[in-house]
């Protein structure tokens, strides 16, 4: 920055950018279009097992899908994550109700 400001560099900016109005918008820009910050559905369902330190629906799927899964083996990945999910369930029934008592 520097040497910008002492004039041994310079700095190239597009023409197209700069307008003869300040108030105009550079020619890519949308007004109609608007960021939309809201999380969706999807997001927010595949999000929600990972909070709770349960495994995503995704990563079950993706599990289940790859080539070396046989009946046997799908079967016992789907038991251990039943599993795994009642008893992260049986967990947070505890916290809530200690939360509960301490209030």
């Amino acid at each position: 920055m520097k040497d910008v400001l002492e004039g041994e560099k310079e700095i190239y900016v597009d023409p197209q950018y700069l307008s003869q109005e300040p108030q105009e918008m550079p020619p890519e820009y949308d007004d109609d279009e608007v960021p939309d910050y809201e999380i969706a559905d999807e997001d927010m369902a595949s999000k929600m097992p990972d909070d709770i330190g349960v495994t995503n629906y995704d990563d079950v799927e993706m599990r289940l899908n790859q080539p070396e899964m046989t009946l046997q083996k799908n079967k016992a990945y789907l038991d251990k994550m039943i599993k795994d999910a009642e008893f992260r369930h049986k967990q947070l029934k505890g916290y809530q109700a200690q939360r509960t008592k301490q209030f």
